[in-house]
């Protein structure tokens, strides 16, 4: 069993940190191969158990390679974006999407370009809530106050907020 592998697999980031200081040249190899294929490079295998924090740290490593996540025989290589895609994390997704990380097959390329309509559409309808909170507020809370509301979940609706308004929640 890869070294990698079980640094990845202890969902550890300081396991991960201790691996790299003595293995630093096998940042970018494909090296870890859970049963047969792929064979994923740290990064790789990290997007693909979705290991959100170990995927964040690898990323922003001065020599990482984000075009380098997995290989296939018949099918090539993936990048961990690639990587995340076909895992579907989202939160991985918009992080290594943020990073610039590559994409090389247009399949995929019209998947982040829907991930991406679907974040600024997530966008708009969080702020039309904010303008909904403001709105019933009556001018007593600003709108980042209202971005607090946001994540009450108690406060989903028009009669829960102006429930909170009226206790004095709010």
């Amino acid at each position: 069993m890869s070294k990698a592998k079980v640094a990845v697999d202890s969902g550890s980031v300081d396991e991960v940190r201790q691996f790299l200081r003595k293995n630093a040249k096998c940042l970018n190899e494909y090296q870890i191969r859970p049963g047969g294929f792929p064979k994923f490079t740290i990064l790789g295998y990290a997007v693909y158990k979705e290991e959100k924090d170990i995927v964040k740290f690898l990323a922003v490593q001065d020599r990482i390679q984000l075009v380098k996540g997995s290989w296939r025989p018949e099918e090539g290589a993936k990048t961990p974006l690639e990587i995340a895609l076909d895992e579907d994390n989202e939160e991985i997704i918009e992080f290594l999407d943020s990073a610039n990380a590559p994409i090389k097959r247009e399949n995929y390329q019209k998947q982040v370009k829907i991930f991406r309509e679907r974040k600024n559409a997530k966008k708009v309808e969080q702020e039309s809530f904010i303008d909904v909170v403001v709105r019933l507020s009556e001018g007593k809370i600003t709108p980042e106050e209202a971005r607090n509301v946001q994540k009450c979940r108690e406060c989903a609706d028009e009669n829960s907020i102006r429930s909170a308004f009226e206790c004095g929640e709010l």
